[in-house]
């Protein structure tokens, strides 16, 4: 809350907060790392393969995919969970109502 000594009428205030490192970069954290230079390493070794037509650049730039996509996942997962985020996901899973939306459970004749 703003208190002012004037009446200045409806104010706005934009405010964006950046988490920076050290060097003034933005912040990512080492699973988010991971996961950029598994990128580059996919797309190196895939515009290789594409420029010289060799298959083995090309595998290496699948295997570098599959190694993205893993990475990625684990990106984003949260570095540190809550107690309170931790116990709904445990809810969540034991819980004994297994009734998902818009399916039916009766019997198929």
């Amino acid at each position: 809350m703003l208190y002012l000594e004037k009446d200045c009428g409806p104010i706005n205030i934009l405010y964006k907060g950046v988490e920076l490192d050290d060097d003034g970069l933005p912040y990512i954290n080492s699973k988010e790392k991971d996961a950029i230079a598994a990128f580059c390493a996919y797309i190196v070794y895939n515009k290789l393969g594409i420029a010289n037509s060799n298959q083995n650049y090309l595998k290496i730039a699948q295997e570098a995919k599959v190694d993205w996509a893993r990475l990625c996942d684990a990106a984003r997962v949260a570095t540190s969970i809550s107690q309170n985020e931790f116990n709904r996901i445990l809810d969540a899973k034991t819980t004994w109502n297994r009734k998902i939306f818009n399916k039916s459970y009766k019997p198929v004749k």
